[in-house]
């Protein structure tokens, strides 16, 4: 007993005095990582969450469906209006062309009825081409009346009303023709009955053509018959 109190002894002296003993902190408890429930851990879809997922794509594709429906019921509604527009208007474009045909038909019957009185107004007329520029408008009475009285049969006499010469020549440098009025139809045919067969007429060295003094609307119209 003595030895082992003396033992204890000595070992009580060794932790006496100034010795320091080092504390030892217990090590932390590892943690696991968490784990998201997938596979097998995680909760199985139920019949009623399925229910739910399915009837809320339905309820969106009807949505979208519905949209779609009404855009495409505008669309034919623009479709339609279009339509009856164009129709609309190839009415219109039908009016109005034959609208320009009556017109045009009517311009023309005008045209010719004016044509008419105009030549009307110019029955009486004989044209002469080819008397030389030499030969003044003042000279003109004389020369044609001596010419007339050439080709008439003896002891006939006529009585021009009016000599002229036109503003312009037919062709550049051709001469102006002449126009003869008369006062009445009866000495133009006799001018143009002696004249038959005879043209050109030569006289005072002139080769003398004769012509009706026809519109240019009555001469485009025999053009176009």
């Amino acid at each position: 007993m003595s030895a082992l109190h003396g033992g204890c002894s000595d070992f009580s002296d060794d932790f006496s005095g100034d010795a320091e003993v080092e504390y030892m902190p217990a090590p932390a408890p590892v943690q696991k990582p968490r784990q998201s429930k997938t596979g097998a851990d995680a909760e199985p879809v139920t019949t009623g969450v399925f229910k739910t997922l399915l009837a809320d794509l339905q309820k969106n594709i009807l949505t979208d469906v519905t949209a779609l429906r009404g855009d495409l019921q505008g669309l034919a509604g623009r479709v339609s209006t279009l339509e009856g527009s164009t129709q609309a208007n190839q009415q219109n474009i039908a009016t109005l062309q034959k609208a320009v045909h009556d017109l045009q038909q009517l311009n023309r019957m005008y045209e010719h009825r004016f044509a008419a009185q105009e030549d009307a107004r110019r029955r009486h007329n004989l044209k002469v081409r080819r008397v030389p520029e030499e030969v003044l408008e003042a000279e003109l009475p004389h020369v044609l009346r001596c010419m007339f009285t050439a080709i008439l049969p003896p002891g006939q006499a006529i009585s021009p009303a009016d000599f002229f010469r036109v503003p312009k020549p037919t062709r550049a440098p051709a001469t102006r023709d002449t126009i003869v009025t008369f006062c009445n139809g009866k000495d133009n045919a006799a001018v143009l009955t002696a004249l038959h067969g005879k043209t050109p007429l030569r006289f005072e060295n002139m080769a003398l053509t004769f012509f009706d003094n026809l519109s240019s609307g009555i001469l485009v119209w025999h053009r176009l018959l």
